[in-house]
């Protein structure tokens, strides 16, 4: 075997023992944790949750009726925030265990939230934004 087909080689199980060590590392997390949610998960379910509250306050608080451009923005914008918090919320409500104590069920969930880390690093990010325009 020539030098760099030993490397390529080495390189990709060094990676597939790092995704490994993670797969088991979160699932351990999720099995755990009293929730079924992964620590970072249940953080950000959290947060969502008090961003949604402060857009449906802001939302009942401002006239549906506004009549100018400027006057509706802070509900549309609120009405973006609810959007996305519920998305985001449904997303994490995908990414828990339905029997937090079943290590079936943990690793399904890490393994689902591998491969969702980029929507829902997406949806967090787009939340974050739209929080920021709240203040």
């Amino acid at each position: 075997m020539d030098p760099f087909t030993a490397i390529g080689l080495a390189s990709n199980i060094l990676q597939f023992v790092e995704f490994g060590t993670k797969l088991v590392t979160k699932a351990k997390d999720v099995h755990v944790s009293g929730t079924g949610m992964a620590a970072e998960d249940e953080s950000l379910a959290h947060a969502t949750h008090a961003l949604e509250h402060l857009a449906v306050q802001l939302i009942e608080s401002t006239n549906a009726k506004s009549t100018s451009h400027e006057e509706d923005m802070p509900r549309k914008t609120s009405l973006d925030c609810k959007a996305l918090a519920d998305e985001l919320l449904a997303l994490l409500k995908e990414l828990q265990a339905h029997d937090p104590n079943s290590k079936r069920q943990s690793v399904r969930v890490a393994w689902k939230s591998t491969w969702k880390a980029k929507e829902k690093a997406a949806l967090e990010e787009r939340l974050s934004r739209c929080g920021r325009l709240l203040e």
